[in-house]
């Protein structure tokens, strides 16, 4: 489905996504030539509440896409995506997404599937500028993502994803472009949970540029002892961090109260809305 387009609003909009009057303008301008988006915009201003409604009555809005991906809307335009599926569909879904003009201020994402080197590739490519927070999974592909405007990054390294093709533990070496941090410029919250890091990697990851530019860091359910051991040893390195939250899955008893210890105020639980809330409107 071809969509109405306005190429100089719509730049307009991605560099001043809060301008209430261009919004408006966009909303009349796609009115005008019959797209029913454009109703969605004007409600999505004037009552939010109808919007649910008015989507449920245009499934074109998704034309290409299926349930495994969800869309949560803001103001008219997608806010919030998850997309879902086997490495062989995220590549098209991704650039299907992307092809929508009403997902140019997405500002968060989720990946529930393994990305391969194209996939990340499109989404370095064409993700929004507006994107700000981005859900995936602990793969080497996801070391090539770039993006100039990312700032919270959640990643799963989960043994549970054994079964993607190729899959084995984290090595440091096949992540050494996303230690460097070179395309991840303004990511200041990592967060990676569930699964084994090695104390390899650990290492690795905290004495990287990285680490040096985040304000938030949690390795959670991902810990051996020994790498919770190397965490406290690296303390004094991570001292410019805002929050911190370390735990490995099992754990020894006495661990949690040496991490409080050593971290003190810079500990926050994981499992609270302080380091949900960047991914809270991914449905």
């Amino acid at each position: 489905m071809a969509y109405a387009r306005n190429a100089e609003l719509e730049a307009h909009l991605v560099a001043h996504p809060d301008d209430e009057a261009a919004i408006a303008v966009y909303a009349d301008w796609l009115i005008e030539r019959g797209e029913p988006w454009g109703e969605v915009i004007a409600l999505g201003a004037t009552d939010p509440a109808r919007v649910d409604e008015l989507l449920r009555d245009h499934d074109d809005f998704k034309v290409g896409l299926d349930d495994r991906t969800q869309f949560a809307w803001q103001r008219g335009f997608v806010h919030a995506a998850s997309i879902r599926g086997p490495r062989e569909l995220l590549r098209g879904f991704l650039e299907r997404v992307f092809d929508l003009p009403m997902t140019i201020l997405l500002s968060q994402l989720a990946v529930g599937g393994p990305l391969d080197d194209a996939a990340v590739a499109v989404l370095s490519r064409r993700a929004p500028r507006s994107l700000r927070a981005f859900r995936g999974l602990l793969l080497p592909a996801i070391a090539q993502l770039s993006h100039p405007g990312l700032v919270h990054l959640r990643l799963g390294a989960t043994p549970r994803h054994a079964y993607v093709v190729g899959w084995h533990p984290p090595e440091p070496a096949e992540y050494g472009a996303l230690f460097a941090a070179r395309g991840l410029p303004a990511v200041r919250d990592l967060q990676i949970f569930d699964g084994q890091l090695s104390v390899a990697f650990v290492d690795a990851l905290l004495e990287s540029p990285l680490v040096g530019q985040l304000e938030r860091l949690a390795l959670v359910d991902c810990l051996t002892a020994d790498a919770v051991e190397r965490v406290i040893e690296h303390r004094h390195e991570l001292a410019h961090l805002a929050a911190v939250a370390f735990a490995s899955d099992p754990i020894e008893e006495d661990t949690p109260e040496a991490i409080v210890h050593a971290f003190g105020a810079q500990h926050r639980a994981f499992d609270t809305a302080y380091w949900r809330a960047p991914f809270a409107d991914i449905p």
